[in-house]
């Protein structure tokens, strides 16, 4: 039986279209890396990260990839990336999760885990609606660079529709029960404010992150935030721990301070002297 290919949507304007040519933007944000400053001895649970087109936050997505990869890279490569978006295009209630067996970007394929699919089809988790895809940036760039660093992993994909934070946090539980998984979190922060009031508004939402309480955020927080509040259910609940890796804004891309969107990065973890 012929392999079902989910096909990108958003190649050639969120990032290159051509496999070489994105290659080549990837090698060269990572000549511009900058070490993230993770705590030593903690196991990864999941990360924040933006997904704006690869010019204005390509750069913070790719450094906390990387940095996870050269820190975890072995640990994490049988890990389930449950890689988790917004919906920013079409309105529905619930998850919708993709049930192709792989999902196409240039130059390569990653792999959808079947058995996570079946098991959040099989519980009533997550509903097969293909429209939440269709259009979706927020789950798509983040493909390439988990195909970069981490070739041989699975995935499960997830767009958020309207889902109360409780009940996400049971879903995630039950995925994070069933599979050894790092959770991805696509989200940007605040959006179209002047420099000076996004980075008071930014600080704000990275302490309610940091410090594990969704029920501080906002609407106005960050786009992804229906799935990061119950994702922070989940880590409070299991006692991990947050912190913020790094912060840009888009006015540090165009020159434009009047009108930014934030982008920041987070990693939760446990702590491997709580193990013991």
């Amino acid at each position: 039986m012929a392999e079902k290919l989910f096909f990108p949507r958003v190649a050639g304007s969120f990032y290159p279209e051509n496999h070489v040519d994105l290659r080549k933007s990837l090698e060269k944000m990572e000549k511009l890396a900058v070490s993230m400053p993770f705590p030593p001895d903690v196991l990864p649970h999941g990360i924040i990260v933006p997904h704006a087109g690869y010019m204005y936050s390509g750069q913070v997505a790719l450094n906390i990839y990387l940095g996870i990869a050269r820190e975890w890279g072995v640990w994490l490569e049988d890990a389930l990336f449950v890689v988790v978006a917004p919906s920013h295009w079409v309105g529905f209630s619930g998850i919708s999760v993709l049930t192709e067996d792989a999902y196409q970007i240039p130059g390569g394929r990653i792999s959808i885990d079947p058995v996570a699919v079946d098991a959040m089809l099989r519980q009533n988790h997550a509903t097969p609606y293909k429209p939440a895809f269709e259009k979706e940036h927020a789950l798509e760039v983040q493909l390439p660079f988990i195909h970069r660093y981490f070739p041989v992993v699975k995935i499960l994909p997830l767009v958020t529709g309207e889902v109360a934070s409780e009940k996400l946090k049971e879903i995630f539980s039950f995925v994070d029960k069933q599979f050894r998984s790092i959770f991805i979190l696509s989200s940007d922060m605040s959006h179209f404010l002047d420099d000076d009031s996004a980075r008071r508004k930014d600080r704000e939402t990275a302490l309610s992150i940091t410090s594990l309480t969704p029920e501080n955020l906002d609407s106005q927080s960050a786009c992804g935030r229906t799935g990061i509040s119950g994702f922070l259910l989940l880590a409070r609940e299991n006692g991990w721990k947050g912190i913020q890796t790094e912060y840009r804004n888009s006015g540090e891309v165009t020159g434009d301070y009047s009108r930014v969107v934030g982008y920041g990065s987070f990693l939760f973890y446990e702590d491997n002297n709580d193990r013991k």
